[in-house]
């Protein structure tokens, strides 16, 4: 296994909190999308950008996920992935400016 420095521990460490916290959001019954996509709207166009790389390395990894990975809980997520990447060509790595 491959050893992280500090700033990639930190990093990852970084990400398990975000992505708890996400979870817990998507996770509530009354939750709004509306409202997490208002909040990313406020936020500085530059970050907005490095968001949607997030976001799109996300598709990117559920397009690879293997056919025995899913299931019928998570099988438009994938699916739909997959036509996403195709539909880019594997083109999507936003830039920043």
């Amino acid at each position: 296994m491959e050893e992280l420095n500090e700033y990639e521990i930190r990093e990852k460490e970084n990400a398990k909190a975000v992505v708890e916290h996400l979870s817990r959001f998507v996770n509530s019954m009354g939750r709004n999308p509306k409202y997490f996509t208002d909040e990313v709207m406020r936020e500085h166009r530059t970050l907005q950008q490095s968001m949607f790389n997030v976001f799109m390395a996300c598709i990117d990894a559920w397009a690879k996920l293997p056919d025995n990975f899913y299931d019928l809980r998570n099988e438009y997520t994938v699916k739909t992935s997959r036509k996403i990447i195709e539909h880019l060509n594997g083109n999507i790595h936003a830039p920043l400016i």
